[in-house]
């Protein structure tokens, strides 16, 4: 995995720990000001995982376009390429959605729709799957990484 990956993988990681953290304070709400600070955090949390996780998507398939030439039509490391991106945007539609399906809930909860121990099992559940995403994206940006070094060296050998 190169350097940009590690970092965007780190930041995800952070994301998600901003998660769990807005979840542990979702327990100690007692007022508004608790309130404010939970949904403060949690917010936060879910704009960078929205947007670290999109922009692992827009990599993965922009340098799968991007590396299309390098890679004859059809050949292993092209329809690797196609598959990683297919991969990592369906990941990252999953924690786009799951991150929004959370805050449905938890509108639902404010006006007493719902009960507290709901909208808590929904922030475990999503805190689990944006883990899960976080492992699948970094194992497509290491194979994304050992495909495209391949193709710079294949590439630099016929010059």
């Amino acid at each position: 995995m190169n350097r940009w990956a590690k970092i965007v993988m780190t930041l995800a990681a952070l994301a998600t720990s901003g998660w769990v953290a807005a979840g542990a304070l979702g327990f100690r709400v007692r007022d508004d000001s608790s309130l404010a600070l939970h949904t403060l955090v949690s917010f936060s949390a879910l704009l960078a995982l929205v947007l670290l996780h999109s922009w692992v998507a827009v990599f993965a398939a922009w340098s799968a376009i991007g590396l299309r030439p390098f890679a004859p039509r059809g050949a292993a490391a092209a329809v690797e390429l196609r598959r990683i991106a297919r991969r990592t945007l369906v990941a990252s539609a999953a924690a786009v959605l799951v991150g929004g399906a959370q805050f449905v809930v938890s509108n639902l909860l404010y006006p007493a729709h719902l009960s507290p121990s709901a909208h808590g099992f929904a922030g475990a559940a999503s805190a689990i799957v944006f883990a899960l995403v976080l492992v699948v994206e970094a194992r497509a940006l290491a194979a994304h990484g050992r495909i495209a070094l391949g193709l710079a060296s294949a590439a630099s050998e016929q010059l």
